[in-house]
């Protein structure tokens, strides 16, 4: 297959196609996410409706509620799981002139081949695909050639820009910014970074944050084989923590810092204790070093910063960090 190396159009007339591969019943929420705040860069919406009622009208109430809303071509695609909804989008995305493709929302449905698929069919418009938003990948996650790999199996200098992977608040934010960053930016190549333990916690709030500034993004990486949480060695979770930790020092230079802040903090101190949860459940005590992690993030930020953290917190995981240091 020939990748298209050039970028292309980046100019305010440039066009965007977002691909909604399911809605379900968080169809109005996809929308509003999509298109609040979007240009008339977005004219079509690629959706595929196996698994619901009414998507089309579902989906031009919703974006006929929005401040600005604007007509939107909803194609109606029903195909199978996997493979066939691919080739069923791929047959929508034929039909239409577009610079760009974005695919969003697509959750857990997601099997080996959708992406390669999707991504030819973006190509043989001229419209590579700007990134994926999933929340969850089944892998392995394939790119086109010319990429070539590494021995570690690091998928190196690929010819199209996005984020393959899952993670948090990583779906959700890049529907949000791929309007208001990469459809803005030059074609700079883009970084060969392994998305690897704490990575994705960091570029997921990398793009948070500059998704409350405009600022331009570089993503960084793309996953091969998608690192789960399965993974519980102390090199995964110190990383996944250490991204986190780097998150609150990028959100202290931002001009909310007051409210990022402690949002970053909440979110290193919920996965805390998520993985407390699960050595408790183990039958095990906390392992020393999540205890010190907890220690560090909590003794890392001000009085403040910590109680507004903490205020967002979920009763019980309140408890569990008054348990793990009782002094906080």
């Amino acid at each position: 297959m020939s990748t298209r190396v050039a970028g292309p159009q980046q100019h305010p007339g440039a066009r965007l196609t977002v691909v909604v591969p399911v809605l379900s019943s968080g169809a109005n929420t996809t929308a509003k996410t999509l298109l609040r705040g979007t240009d008339e860069r977005v004219e079509h919406l690629v959706v595929d409706a196996t698994a619901d009622a009414d998507p089309r009208g579902r989906m031009q109430r919703a974006v006929g509620r929005l401040p600005r809303s604007r007509a939107a071509a909803i194609h109606d695609r029903t195909a199978g799981p996997g493979r066939r909804r691919a080739e069923a989008i791929a047959l929508a995305l034929a039909d239409l002139r577009t610079d760009w493709v974005t695919v969003v929302d697509a959750g857990d449905f997601v099997a080996p081949g959708f992406h390669l698929r999707v991504l030819e069919a973006a190509e043989q418009l001229g419209a590579p695909l700007v990134g994926f938003g999933h929340t969850r990948v089944r892998g392995p996650v394939r790119v086109p050639e010319p990429a070539t790999e590494d021995s570690s199996g690091v998928v190196v200098a690929p010819a199209w820009r996005g984020l393959v992977g899952r993670g948090h608040r990583v779906g959700r934010l890049w529907s949000q910014l791929v309007h208001r960053s990469l459809l803005d930016s030059p074609g700079a190549p883009v970084p060969d970074v392994r998305l690897h333990h704490g990575a994705d916690h960091l570029l997921g709030w990398a793009l948070h944050l500059a998704a409350g500034s405009s600022a331009l993004v570089e993503v960084p990486g793309y996953y091969r084989t998608v690192h789960g949480d399965a993974d519980t060695s102390e090199e995964a979770l110190l990383g996944r923590v250490r991204g986190h930790q780097q998150a609150i020092d990028l959100a202290r230079g931002h001009i909310r810092a007051d409210v990022l802040v402690p949002e970053a903090v909440r979110a290193a101190l919920r996965m805390i204790c998520r993985l407390v949860l699960a050595d408790l459940d183990a039958g095990s005590r906390p392992r020393p070093r999540l205890v010190e992690l907890a220690d560090e993030v909590m003794t890392g930020v001000g009085r403040r910063t910590l109680d507004a953290a903490r205020a967002g917190l979920e009763p019980g995981d309140q408890r569990l960090l008054a348990a793990l240091r009782p002094a906080a």
